[in-house]
């Protein structure tokens, strides 16, 4: 399970780190999607 949750956890930084930088391009450096992404990351970890 713990090495599940790591792999999770690498993949899970990469794409919110790809989401943020669309979701900026989007809504212009819009703080909301951001916060939301970074709760979910701090949650799983």
């Amino acid at each position: 399970m713990v090495g599940i949750a790591k792999r999770l956890q690498r993949v899970s930084i990469k794409n919110i780190e790809n989401l943020r930088t669309k979701y900026y391009k989007l809504l212009k450096g819009s703080k909301y999607i951001t916060d939301i992404s970074m709760g979910l990351l701090i949650k799983e970890v």
